[in-house]
């Protein structure tokens, strides 16, 4: 097979095997750890329990936490269980590799760097083995990958791309606080991409 016939397979079916090697690596971690429900993951479930319940956190700092926490309040109303939470988070966490191999492919007009680059996040167990973690850590990395999809894929040039940058930007900041760390990067973003009367509006 020559190079040009590999990058040509590669380009063609580059999303079914970002699919596949998540797929795989998701399962060998699933197999390793299976769901981790203990620790951290338990005060979680406890908190979503409580919401549940009464309507409110017991703090108002889990407010920052509570995309996994609504997920679990969601998983316990339906009765799928914390096993529910995993495929939820699971999902998000495909969808976030898919947008973000799109993405990648945008920047290195070629499909093999973005599949080893994608093989390297999804082989590195620090970062990808959270994903069987019902941790805020899960949609919080699957997050930052999406958010980083929109902000190359679009340009702030209409209201549409501008709301979905928001929106990906809240759920990043409601999955945990250090999520307000990305707002100079957004704020960089949006006065690179203006034109010269809206950077002296965002300017001042």
């Amino acid at each position: 097979m020559t190079p040009d016939s590999f990058s040509s397979i590669l380009s063609k079916y580059g999303k079914l095997c970002t699919g596949i090697m998540w797929l795989i690596s998701t399962l060998i971690y699933f197999y390793i750890h299976g769901v981790v429900t203990e620790l951290e993951a338990a005060k979680y479930i406890e908190e979503a329990q409580r919401y549940i319940n009464t309507g409110s956190f017991s703090a108002p700092r889990f407010y920052f936490y509570s995309a996994t926490i609504f997920i679990m309040v969601f998983a316990i109303k339906t009765n799928i269980g914390m096993l529910g939470v995993f495929v939820i988070q699971a999902l998000l966490n495909l969808f976030a590799f898919t947008i973000f191999y799109k993405a990648l492919t945008k920047i290195f007009k070629s499909s093999f760097t973005p599949i080893l680059i994608i093989f390297y996040l999804l082989a590195f167990s620090p970062y990808q083995s959270w994903i069987v973690f019902l941790y805020t850590e899960s949609v919080f990395f699957s997050a930052i990958l999406i958010l980083i999809s929109v902000l190359i894929l679009n340009k702030p040039d209409n209201f549409k791309t501008i709301l979905l940058i928001i929106m990906v930007f809240f759920i990043m900041l409601i999955s945990r606080p250090l999520g307000i760390l990305f707002s100079v990067g957004i704020y960089l973003y949006f006065f690179y991409n203006a034109n010269e009367k809206w950077k002296i509006i965002i300017a001042c």
